[in-house]
């Protein structure tokens, strides 16, 4: 469902085990990083969501694409990394479908050093009382020294005020592209588990 749909007040179906969708980071595909790992610890219940230009997302492009597979899915869990968060946060801010829980796993709301090709997700504004509203958790992972957002201070207090997020901050974590993130796995199965 998209802006001029009816409103779906009810999560994601609950019954059977937790489903999740995640979109990858800038240039990430599903066999990058911590995705095979996570795939590999809840075989058949998280489906990624491709980026719809991975070296130079789009956003309108990319929300379209989550709107295309969440939009018919049952999960109940949609997970973003890096600008994945984005495209998670501007598609729940499009559309009325809910669910139980975000996870933003290396969020952003702004970039030290912008390129030419990210300046649209920094410049587009975000919405977020509809973000807020069609997802009953928002959980974000950080770490203390993030490459892309230096002072994690900022953006940890950014996502608790504008999102009422559950903020964690994870010692040296950078911006959690390795193939074992044993934080994000334990955060991420925890969810997937219930």
């Amino acid at each position: 469902m998209m802006p001029n749909s009816p409103k779906d007040d009810t999560a994601a179906s609950t019954s059977g085990p937790a489903q999740a969708l995640l979109v990858p980071r800038w240039s990430g595909t599903g066999a990058s990083d911590w995705y095979p790992a996570l795939q590999a610890a809840v075989p058949g219940r998280m489906s990624i969501c491709d980026l719809d230009r991975p070296d130079a997302p789009t956003i309108a492009g990319c929300v379209a694409a989550l709107a295309e597979r969440a939009e018919p899915s049952d999960a109940s869990i949609v997970i973003g990394h890096s600008v994945g968060c984005q495209v998670v946060m501007r598609y729940l801010a499009a559309s009325q479908r809910r669910f139980a829980h975000a996870v933003l796993v290396a969020a952003w709301l702004e970039i030290d050093e912008p390129w030419p090709t990210i300046e649209p997700w920094l410049t587009t504004p975000l919405q977020f009382e509809p973000i807020r509203a069609n997802v009953e958790n928002i959980h974000v992972i950080l770490s203390t020294n993030d490459p892309f957002t230096a002072d994690y201070h900022k953006t940890r207090s950014d996502f608790e005020q504008k999102l009422g997020a559950k903020v964690s901050v994870v010692e040296g974590g950078k911006h959690f592209n390795q193939t074992e993130e044993p934080a994000v796995l334990a955060h991420l199965q925890e969810l997937l588990s219930a």
